[in-house]
C-alpha cells in the first residue's frame, strides 16, 4: 500500500478535476480537495480491496455535498454565479475555448443533477456502474439508468 503523498500525486488532478465539474470554482474545488485529502488521510485504514481512485472521487462527492450544505447555511449563491466562465490554465484552456466543447459542456449542465453525475463518474472518471452508486448513493439499476437518459438526453439535442 502506498502512502498518501503517492495517492495525492497520482490522482490530486483527477479529483480536482472531478470537483471542479460539480461547481466551476477555482477556489472552491482547491478548498473540497484539500477537505477531500484530510478525509483520505483520516480514513486510509479503513480502505479496504476498493480501486483508491474509487474511493477519492467518492470522499471528494461526500466533502463537496457537506460543502455545499455548509455554504447553502451561510449565504446564497448571486445569480451571476452560473454566468461565470470557465478559467484553467494550459492545455484545459485550449479545450474549453473551442466552440464545440463549449457546447457539450452546456448540454451536460443542462441535465438533471444526478444524470450528470452519473454521466461524468462513467465517461471521463471510467468508475464502474457499482463504484459510481457506491459514490452517489444509489442502486446500480439507478446508474444505469440515469447514464442512458443522460446519453438520450445528450444525443436528442444534438439532432
Amino acid at each position: 500500500m502506498k502512502n498518501l503523498d503517492e495517492y495525492y500525486a497520482m490522482y490530486a488532478h483527477e479529483v480536482f478535476a472531478y470537483i471542479y465539474s460539480l461547481c466551476h470554482q477555482r477556489d472552491v474545488a482547491e478548498d473540497v480537495l484539500s477537505e477531500t485529502f484530510y478525509r483520505a488521510y483520516q480514513n486510509l485504514g479503513s480502505l479496504k480491496d476498493e480501486r483508491i481512485k474509487a474511493w477519492l472521487l467518492r470522499v471528494a462527492y461526500h466533502a463537496f455535498i457537506d460543502h455545499t450544505r455548509k455554504e447553502k447555511r451561510s449565504q446564497p449563491e448571486p445569480p451571476e454565479f452560473f454566468n461565470r466562465k470557465l478559467k484553467t490554465e494550459g492545455f484545459e484552456e485550449q479545450l474549453i475555448h473551442s466552440e464545440r466543447l463549449q457546447s457539450v459542456l452546456a448540454e451536460i449542465e443542462a441535465l438533471s443533477f444526478n444524470q450528470k453525475q452519473a454521466l461524468v463518474l462513467s465517461a471521463i472518471h471510467q468508475l464502474s456502474h457499482k463504484e459510481i452508486a457506491r459514490t452517489l448513493e444509489v442502486s446500480e439499476q439507478n446508474v444505469k439508468s440515469l447514464i442512458f437518459r443522460a446519453r438520450a438526453a445528450l444525443k436528442k439535442n444534438q439532432q
